[in-house]
Parts: C-alpha cells; sequence; structure tokens
C-alpha cells in the first residue's frame, strides 16, 4: 500500500513503485498478481519457474547442427553426425532431427530419443480471426514431457513465443494414444508433442513446431522433461 496523496488532474505518471520478492521455488507454477488504485483492481498471470541450472550434459548426444544452441544449456554433451552409429555407445539419451539417420540409429539402439521437426521461422500465433494462422488451438495432456511446465492443458499465451508450425496429422509412427499436443489448424491437425515406447526399449519422443532450441524457460522446460523424465 502507498499514500500518495490528493493528484492534481493531468497527464499519465508515475505515482508509486513496489518490488515483490519471489520465494525460492521447487517447481514451476501459475501465479496472479493482483493491484487495486481507488477501488479500480486490475490482474496479471504469469508462469514462475525455478532458477534453471546447466543439467548435466554427460551421456547425452546431438546432431551437430544443434550442439551450439545445446552446448551451454547441457555442458557436456557431444555431437555426433547423422550415420555415426559409434557415437550413440552409452548415450543415455539422443536429440536428433525427425526422421533422420541418426534418430533412426538411435531408436534401433534401444535409446531414449527426443526428435525436432520445425523448429525454425517466426511464431505461428496471431491474436484474432481476421488473422489466422496454423495455430487455432491446441490441447495438452498431463505426460512426463509438459511436466516441467504449469500448463492448464491449453496452448496459453506463455507459449505463444515459442510456437511455430507443428507436423500435419497423422504423422507416420505415431498413433493417438502417442499424442501429448496436438491442435487445429486452418488447413487441418497438427502434432506438436508425442511419445511412445518401441519393442526394443526404446522411447521415442517427438517434439514438432515448438521452438526448443531457444534459450527461453517454457522452451527448456519441455526440453528438459523429454530428455530426462521418465515415461508414465
Amino acid at each position: 500500500e502507498r499514500d500518495v496523496g490528493d493528484q492534481a488532474l493531468g497527464g499519465v505518471r508515475k505515482l508509486a513503485e513496489a518490488e515483490i520478492a519471489v520465494p525460492p521455488l521447487e517447481r514451476a507454477v501459475k501465479a496472479t498478481l493482483e493491484a487495486e488504485v481507488g477501488g479500480v483492481r486490475n490482474a496479471w498471470t504469469y508462469w514462475l519457474f525455478p532458477e534453471r541450472k546447466p543439467v548435466e550434459g554427460t551421456g547425452l548426444v546431438c546432431e551437430e547442427k544443434y550442439l551450439a544452441a545445446l552446448a551451454p544449456r547441457y555442458p557436456g554433451i557431444r555431437a555426433a553426425a547423422s550415420g555415426d552409429a559409434a557415437a550413440l555407445s552409452g548415450a543415455r539419451a539422443v536429440v536428433a532431427e525427425f526422421g533422420g539417420a541418426l534418430e533412426k540409429a538411435a531408436l534401433a539402439a534401444g535409446r531414449r530419443t527426443v526428435a525436432l521437426a520445425n523448429q525454425a521461422g517466426e511464431p505461428n500465433v496471431t491474436l484474432g480471426w481476421w488473422a489466422m494462422t496454423e495455430q487455432l488451438g491446441a490441447a495438452l495432456k498431463a505426460h512426463a514431457m509438459t511436466s516441467l511446465l504449469p500448463h492448464e492443458g491449453l496452448f496459453e499465451q506463455f507459449l505463444f513465443r515459442i510456437g511455430r508450425t507443428g507436423l500435419a496429422l497423422p504423422v507416420e509412427g505415431f498413433t493417438g494414444d502417442d499424442c501429448v499436443m496436438v491442435g487445429e489448424g486452418g488447413k487441418g491437425c497438427y502434432l506438436y508433442l508425442a511419445a511412445k515406447r518401441l519393442p526394443n526399449g526404446a522411447e521415442r519422443r517427438l517434439i514438432a513446431g515448438l521452438d526448443v532450441l531457444a534459450d527461453t524457460r517454457e522452451g527448456s522446460a519441455i526440453l528438459d522433461a523429454a530428455i530426462e523424465k521418465e515415461m508414465e
């Protein structure tokens, strides 16, 4: 609360400032900030994340083209050429291009494989029915891959800046039971997150149309969970 006294009529100007200390968090939360001035109340919603520390990258393998983006976030991660199956020895997880030679080799070797697709481009979200994109709405389900997000099952505004265009459904290799996040578009339906376990024990995970290579908290939360979390 602030006592600002009587104020003369005139232009908009700053009356007071307030700093809010957020306590240390053990998990991401959806929080609301409420403010009231002279009986007029407003509220803003935030996603608050725990401080992210680099995840140990020893035992992680990625495509060479992803190394520059991932090395600062996963110290110790090493790159592998697309056809270098020997580089998968001892790997606990592999980040590879969807449908590429490295993904296929990792799955054949029984590794947890996080496949990336449609990472580049401008955000595929605009507000207003007059400027619709291929992202008209998406749904997320509770899953290991979304467990680090404080989501409520919807493609919320907090995900807009990493939203690109997913893979048009159906996507070969995945069934409806494998889908974790799907959305409707102007020309069809799209897959964004999926996961399945193969008969040889490999875990195949897909991140499509969500820019997790960008160093954002929401993108890191999705990629961290895909790499680290066990499937339920």
